[in-house]
């Protein structure tokens, strides 16, 4: 059975990846926005440490700093989650 955390998500899927924020403008404190997938396979190693850290299919999170050159940092409950820039574009979110 497949597992429901971050499914590898179809190109027709809403949403656009994390790195695609980008120079967009964030208003304080944060910009909310929802976890849709991971652009990558399940069993990639960086998908299973995105799932450890919390960051899964559904899961409502907040872009504390925005995506730059040196990455960007997501708040997910109290937690800050600092996140390289590597890893930015495999991240589909949601903005509403």
């Amino acid at each position: 059975m497949p597992s429901p955390d971050l499914p590898v998500s179809p190109p027709d899927q809403p949403g656009q990846s994390l790195a695609q924020l980008r120079g967009a403008l964030c208003p304080a404190p944060a910009v909310a926005c929802r976890l849709l997938a991971l652009d990558c396979a399940r069993d990639d190693p960086r998908a299973q440490r995105l799932r450890m850290l919390g960051l899964r299919a559904g899961v409502d999170v907040r872009v504390l700093h925005a995506p730059g050159p040196r990455g960007a940092v997501l708040g997910l409950g109290s937690a800050r989650i600092a996140l390289g820039p590597e890893l930015l574009p495999l991240l589909r979110v949601l903005v509403p």
